[in-house]
């Protein structure tokens, strides 16, 4: 009534049935707060459960304000476009969850996390990411050595599900053998890919081991309890059906 077009709508995931409620949310001074540095955490705080961002507004965005955006908690339930003219719909995550966004060309950022190995080689960043489609999980980070490193170190990555134990695994090594890393320098893992994930949640651990010693010799850390463990926790990650996974957008019919 009064001119008012009757449109439902999602903004920052929040719902709006009428106009008034978009001068509403113009004068919330959350709102208002996120134009302009959007976090995680205040989406969260806010009653926020997704973001949609398009080219415009994150061109904008200050550098602080776009990396934000780049390395928290939020993950991309789909987007479209190029560099220069695109759409994201994101997903807020809670912080237990391990989200980062990805999407290739645009929001390529590492969420940065730091783990230790020994006293040979510490993560620096990690991110996973989900293919919703076919239950593959991708795993990339940075790692630098504390020391020269003397051995042929490998990674060792898992997923073990919550509710019974089930494992996937992915062993490899990096482009440069550890022999030659220099202390200081960075040096990444991208693209390791675990193939067929069944549904359920899992959390992730990495391990760091000796790959010319007969036992597979590993680095260890100790936990929060004190005890030594070689499979490090470095995330959690959901891996939904397919069908679950679609429906999760709040903008589907």
């Amino acid at each position: 009534t009064n001119g008012s077009a009757v449109r439902p709508a999602y903004l920052f995931g929040r719902y709006a049935i009428t106009t008034k409620n978009h001068v509403e949310f113009n004068q919330d001074a959350t709102f208002q707060h996120l134009l302009t540095m959007p976090s995680a955490d205040l989406l969260r705080s806010g009653g926020y459960t997704h973001l949609f961002i398009d080219s415009t507004w994150y061109n904008k965005l200050s550098p602080q304000a776009a990396q934000t955006l780049r390395t928290d908690p939020l993950d991309v339930i789909g987007w479209a476009g190029t560099p220069d003219n695109f759409r994201v719909l994101l997903r807020v995550c809670k912080p237990e969850e391990g989200c980062v966004p990805y999407v290739p060309g645009i929001m390529e950022s590492l969420a940065p996390l730091k783990r230790t190995f020994g006293d040979a080689i510490e993560l620096t960043a990690f991110r996973h990411i989900v293919n919703r489609n076919n239950g593959t999980v991708r795993l990339d980070f940075d790692v630098t050595p504390l020391r020269p490193p003397d051995r042929n170190y490998r990674f060792s990555l898992r997923l073990t599900r919550n509710s019974d134990g089930q494992t996937f695994s992915q062993d490899g090594q990096l482009d440069t053998a550890s022999p030659q890393w220099q202390p200081g320098q960075t040096y990444s893992g991208r693209g390791i890919t675990l193939t067929g994930i069944t549904p359920g949640q899992y959390q992730i651990t990495m391990r760091w081991y000796d790959a010319d010693s007969p036992d597979l010799h590993a680095l260890t850390s100790t936990d929060a309890a004190h005890n030594v463990i070689a499979d490090i926790p470095v995330g959690s990650v959901t891996v939904a059906p397919p069908d679950t996974a679609v429906n999760s957008n709040p903008f589907a019919s």
